[in-house]
């Protein structure tokens, strides 16, 4: 279980009631404190696009494409590609545009990236984040990574779990 770390907002709010005939201060109020628990951030290891897609098995000509995605990462873990965008990163990379649409497919099937809608993918926020820790965790408590090992071969699934009550369990027990 990961150890949580506890991080403590203070409201440093104090307002006074006058009474307006005497001058006299009738009550105060105090400060008030929340607190929020989130996982401290592991250890971690500094790992290299290549080694990362050597273990899942992406080819380089397909690495090259998954830099430029993360180029474009935003805080919330998605890459938005507009056509525009799409033409752009074939050109800088001196492929068809059919070309780039299959790289995608190989980096999701690699389970890397998902699509999410039609010109938009999440990257898998187990390898790749940007942003605080804590909005880190709560994306990774979102997001599920599945390896199946059988006689055929290796099966990489990852995609985002539905929560339809607006707080997964696991977002709860990961919280606090």
């Amino acid at each position: 279980m990961d150890k949580l770390r506890t991080v403590t907002h203070v409201n440093n709010e104090t307002t006074i009631h006058t009474d307006l005939r005497t001058g006299e201060a009738v009550s105060e109020t105090k400060t008030s404190a929340s607190v929020i628990k989130f996982p401290s951030e592991p250890p971690f290891v500094k790992m290299y696009i290549q080694d990362l897609c050597g273990i899942v098995g992406v080819e380089a000509a397909d690495q090259s494409l998954l830099r430029h995605l993360l180029v474009r990462l935003d805080y919330d873990g998605y890459v938005t590609l507009s056509p525009r965008s799409k033409a752009n990163i074939a050109d800088q990379l001196n492929i068809s545009i059919k070309t780039f649409r299959n790289r995608l497919s190989k980096l999701s099937k690699a389970g890397l990236i998902q699509s999410t809608s039609l010109n938009e993918y999440q990257v898998n926020p187990k390898y790749f984040a940007r942003g605080n820790w804590k909005t880190i965790c709560e994306q990774r408590t979102k997001y599920e990574l599945r390896i199946s090992y059988t006689d055929a071969g290796r099966e990489i699934e990852g995609r985002e779990v539905e929560d339809q009550s607006g707080d997964s369990h696991k977002q709860q027990e990961l919280l606090g």
